[in-house]
């Protein structure tokens, strides 16, 4: 297999960094099912010390509200997961347009990368960056901001791919998008989804006041489309000469 960009790959090592929090609070549930780790005797959890710990020690020490301290637990850090993938995400994406820019030294190109945004910087504001190439990311993380302002992971991702002439198989993005778009209700709305959202992306499945339930299969697939859409932009960016392979 083709090796990828070492901004593929980094993205690659964050989510699997990301990821081993996902299985650690898989042991945990597990394990407390079957009472083999953090459960004993007379108390809530293993190693509370009530000083340290006043509100879990003030619990009572029953299965109950085990599980609901637990099941908090890793609602927390599957929501924590898909907003992270998506930071790594634009992360990613910024490098990808500072690569772009850093080869657009003629004028069409540099018009087509800025295409409406306007980017102003005084005498002054240049005089701040030590090298072009700072200039140039500063340039990048301004128009990721302005497209991020609209609202629209999709048209973020599309107008990028537009701006560096990219052409990356659509089926890519539309897999992606519902777990891009299951941030944005995390940040947003706490993960209660609207009624389009709903009709929108019935993969997933919602409680009784239209919460989106997060499981280990979500945050598996997320992971699995999000890493596609980056893997399939890396390898167009490699053959359009934007990025090279990274080798050891």
């Amino acid at each position: 297999m083709p090796s990828v960009s070492k901004y593929a790959l980094r993205f690659q090592n964050r989510i699997n960094s990301f990821e081993e929090d996902i299985e650690l609070v898989d042991i945990i549930c597990t394990a407390r099912n079957k009472n083999k780790l953090l459960v004993e005797e007379g108390k809530l959890f293993k190693f509370i010390d009530e000083e340290k710990h006043p509100l879990l020690g003030a619990r009572k020490a029953v299965g109950r509200n085990r599980t609901i301290v637990v099941n908090h637990l890793r609602g927390t850090v599957y929501s924590a997961y898909i907003k992270d993938i998506f930071e790594e995400l634009t992360a990613y994406l910024k490098s990808l347009l500072y690569e772009a820019a850093l080869l657009s030294k003629e004028r069409s190109k540099a018009q087509r990368l800025l295409g409406e945004h306007r980017v102003n910087f005084s005498a002054a504001d240049i005089l701040l960056y030590q090298s072009m190439d700072d200039l140039v990311m500063k340039i990048a993380e301004d128009i990721i901001q302005a497209l991020e302002s609209e609202r629209s992971t999709k048209t973020l991702i599309t107008k990028i791919c537009n701006k560096i002439d990219l052409s990356v198989n659509k089926s890519k993005i539309e897999e992606a998008l519902p777990y891009l778009e299951l941030r944005h209700k995390l940040v947003h709305t706490d993960g209660k989804a609207d009624d389009d959202f709903i009709s929108s992306y019935p993969m997933f499945t919602y409680d009784e006041k239209k919460y989106i339930t997060l499981n280990y299969s979500v945050i598996l697939n997320a992971k699995e489309k999000i890493t596609g859409l980056v893997l399939e932009m890396d390898e167009a960016a490699i053959q359009k000469g934007i990025l090279s392979r990274n080798t050891p």
